[in-house]
Formats: structure tokens, sequence, C-alpha cells
């Protein structure tokens, strides 16, 4: 029975992982539209929006390794606790049970919560260069900043395909710790 609970948890945390790599989300075109609106807001002026979109770039990188920490912290003390247990003569089998589903569960919503992080984090640095790219009244000039900027160091310094992007990072790693606890929820069965 054991192994096919395993079978079918690799099965769901695979679909999983590729659901929130390359899940439904807002359409370039509709996000584009409803961006339009606020850049050229009558209200706001066009540093003010371009120094709320910086800061929530920053706030929303921070939040998201924040969380990558926090998910790391919970998991080594799930993976500790379930270890010692494992190494006691008197094992309780279903505290071993209930240690992995834990790790499962947390390491799949830890998962969709860094991909929705770096999705936002995505979108404000797509307006930040639209705002960018926009051009200047008073200079009738088209400035180039810090996003355009870090776009044109960034290219240099890629893995082919963008492998190894924050994003990717903050959904794959949980991932993977998934796949672990479900080894362990297969080991507990012995």
């Amino acid at each position: 029975m054991g192994i096919y609970i395993l079978f079918f948890g690799i099965l769901l945390v695979i679909l999983y992982g590729t659901y929130l790599r390359y899940g439904k989300r807002i359409k370039e075109e509709e996000f584009d539209k409803k961006s339009v609106k606020l850049l050229f807001h009558p209200d706001i002026g066009r540093n003010a929006i371009y120094n709320a979109l910086i800061q929530f770039i920053i706030h929303g990188d921070n939040i998201s390794w924040s969380r990558f920490n926090n998910l790391l912290l919970s998991n080594s003390f799930i993976i500790l606790a379930w270890v010692t247990l494992f190494c006691d003569h008197n094992k309780n089998l279903w505290i071993l049970k209930i240690l992995s589903i834990l790790g499962f569960v947390v390491s799949l919503l830890w998962a969709s919560l860094g991909s929705r992080g770096r999705y936002y984090v995505y979108r404000y640095n797509h307006l930040g260069k639209k705002l960018e790219k926009l051009k200047d009244d008073q200079c009738k000039c088209y400035l180039s900043g810090p996003l355009d900027l870090h776009e044109e160091i960034d290219k240099h310094f890629r893995l082919p395909e963008r492998i190894a992007t924050s994003r990717n990072l903050l959904i794959c790693i949980p991932i993977l710790f998934a796949f672990f606890f479900l080894i362990l929820f297969y080991f507990s069965f012995a």
C-alpha cells in the first residue's frame, strides 16, 4: 500500500509543480490594459508611481525570501523530529506518518506562496520598465532607469532558458521537499 501512496503522491506533486510554474495567470494583454490606466492616472505623478513600484519590488522580494527562509527552518524542525522518532527503539509509526504529511502539506503551501510572491515581483518589474520607457514630457526623451539597466546586465549572467531564476528556486525547492516527505512517509510504514 505504501508504494501506491508514494506513486500517487509523486504524480500529484509533479502536476502541482507544473501548475504553479505554467498555470493560469493574467494574460499579458489584459494586464497591460489595466496597468496603462494606472501609469497615466491624472491625480498621481509619474515619480510617485515609480517610487511606489520600486518599493513594491523591494518589499515583494524581501517577503519572498523571508518566506523561503521560514520554509527551510520549519522543514528542518520536521525532519529533525522525524529522524529522532525513527531512530527510537519504540517507534510510533503514526507520529512518523503525521510528521511526513505535515511536511508534505507545508511544502506544497510554501511552493504556492513562492509562486505568488515572485509573480507580484515580476508584475511590478514589468510596470516599472513600462514607466521607464514612457516618453518624458519635460525633456522629450526616453529615460533609462535601474529596472531597464538591470535587464541588460541580467542578460549576460543568465543560464540557458532561465533555469536558475528566483521564481524557479522558490517553487522547485519546496516541491523537492514535498518529494522528500513522500519518501519519509513511505519509510514510516516500515
